[in-house]
């Protein structure tokens, strides 16, 4: 709520790597939003988040993700 009465918008890449189970594992921010509000709610996002566990024919233990998370006003 409060980037949003800041009117902050931004984009962040972040990278993080998948186990087995589906826990995020090494996340980090390697380009900031500008904003350390928003900054903030990714970290607070993606800390203990899990995604769905890997099928069972899938070969690796971990995989690393790079994606853009963007936050836009509308």
């Amino acid at each position: 709520m409060e980037a949003r009465r800041r009117r902050e918008q931004g984009r962040a890449t972040v990278r993080f790597t998948v186990d087995r189970d589906g826990q995020l594992q090494d996340v980090s921010i390697l380009t900031s939003t500008g904003s350390a509000i928003l900054d903030e709610a990714i970290d607070h996002m993606l800390h203990d988040a899990h995604v769905p566990p890997f099928p069972p024919a899938m070969g690796q233990t971990t995989v690393t993700v790079t994606v853009q998370i963007r936050y836009a006003l509308q």
